[in-house]
C-alpha cells in the first residue's frame, strides 16, 4: 500500500510539473526595462510586480492565448528587491528581481515554484491535496461563517491529503485555511 502511495504522488507531481512548464516564464533585463514573457498562458492566470513590503506594484490578468509578452519600465523604481509572480490554479512561480548601483538582475537563483493545495467536494466531503516539497508539518483549520474554529488536522510528507467530513454542520460558507512554515492558504467554500 505504502508503495501504491508514492507512485501515486510521485505521478501527481509529474503533473504538476507539466502544468508549471505549460506556460514557460522568461524574463530578461534590457537597461532599465524588465522584460517578460510567458509562452502558452492559462486562461484565468496573474502577472503581479510587488516590492519587498508587499505592495503591489503591478497586476495583469492573463487570456489564453499562444504568448504572452509585457515590458515593465522600472527606472523611477528605488533601489531593492521586486518580486514578480505568475500565478495560476495550480502554482505560483516567483522570480526575484533585483535593483542597485548595478543595474537592474533576475536572481534565478532565488526563484521559487509554490504549488497550491487542491480542493474537491463530494458529498458533503472536502478532499484536499497539497504537494509539501520540505515534507514539513502541514496544518489544516477549518472555520465556519462565524470565525470560529470547528475542525483541526495535521499532515507531513511530499504529497498531504486530507478528507474534512462536513455531514453533521448545517449548511453556510467555511474557510479551510492550509498552512505550512513558507505558506498560507485560504480556501472558501460554500455547502448547500
Amino acid at each position: 500500500m505504502k508503495n501504491v502511495f508514492r507512485l501515486l504522488s510521485f505521478i501527481l507531481l509529474i503533473g504538476i510539473s507539466f502544468n508549471v512548464k505549460a506556460a514557460d516564464l522568461a524574463v530578461k533585463v534590457k537597461e532599465k526595462t524588465i522584460l517578460i514573457e510567458l509562452r502558452n498562458p492559462v486562461e484565468g492566470a496573474t502577472l503581479s510586480l510587488l516590492d519587498e513590503q508587499g505592495k503591489m506594484l503591478f497586476r495583469d490578468g492573463l487570456i489564453a492565448k499562444n504568448a504572452y509578452t509585457k515590458a515593465l519600465d522600472l527606472s523611477d523604481a528605488p533601489q531593492g528587491t521586486y518580486y514578480l509572480q505568475f500565478e495560476n490554479e495550480y502554482h505560483i512561480h516567483t522570480k526575484v528581481i533585483k535593483k542597485d548601483e548595478a543595474g537592474i538582475h533576475v536572481e534565478d537563483k532565488s526563484s521559487a515554484i509554490t504549488f497550491k493545495p487542491s480542493f474537491r467536494i463530494n458529498n458533503k466531503q472536502v478532499l484536499l491535496s497539497l504537494t509539501n516539497p520540505t515534507e514539513g508539518a502541514a496544518k489544516v483549520k477549518v472555520y465556519n461563517s462565524l470565525g470560529e474554529l470547528i475542525a483541526t488536522a495535521e499532515g507531513k510528507g511530499i504529497v498531504v491529503t486530507k478528507t474534512i467530513d462536513f455531514k453533521n454542520v448545517p449548511v453556510g460558507e467555511y474557510t479551510i485555511e492550509i498552512s505550512t512554515k513558507e505558506n498560507n492558504f485560504l480556501k472558501i467554500i460554500n455547502l448547500g
